[in-house]
């Protein structure tokens, strides 16, 4: 296991970062932007201002999902594990996935055979929660 500080959101930009370059060379029929804000443990300040400024159709949070396999961890009701795919959260302290948004990203995984997962994390917020709420609303979903 590796351990850092703000480790996920490092991982975060990573994971973007490379997705962008996966795409570089395809035809995507969307204006697709990435960023990197800044604050969201204290007021999702850099997501409110970022979601204000690009105007999103569609966003999609990258932040923590827990694994409950990881050694020390309780899962209890929750099953996410390592190794088993991306976590969608189904909600959070700070928002709801959007439904459709969630049923398409199903859709899509089970049409390309991507095993994903699904979990809620009603103890912690992500910019989410801030980009749902811009303008007269965005359809946002979470993935760790």
């Amino acid at each position: 296991y590796l351990t850092a500080k703000a480790f996920y959101n490092l991982f975060g930009c990573a994971l973007s970062v490379d997705t962008l370059n996966n795409l570089k060379d395809d035809t995507v029929n969307v204006n697709l932007v990435s960023g990197a804000t800044v604050q969201e443990e204290v007021g999702l300040r850099g997501a409110k201002v970022a979601a204000n400024k690009i105007k999103p159709d569609l966003a999609i949070a990258v932040d923590v999902g827990i694994a409950y396999d990881t050694p020390g961890m309780g899962g209890g009701d929750h099953e996410a594990e390592l190794g088993k795919g991306p976590l969608v959260v189904l909600m959070d302290a700070t928002a709801i996935g959007h439904s459709g948004f969630r049923k398409h990203v199903k859709k899509v995984a089970q049409d390309k055979g991507i095993e994903i997962q699904w979990d809620t994390t009603p103890g912690g917020g992500t910019d989410a929660g801030s980009i749902h709420l811009a303008h007269e609303g965005i359809p946002s979903i979470v993935v760790g």
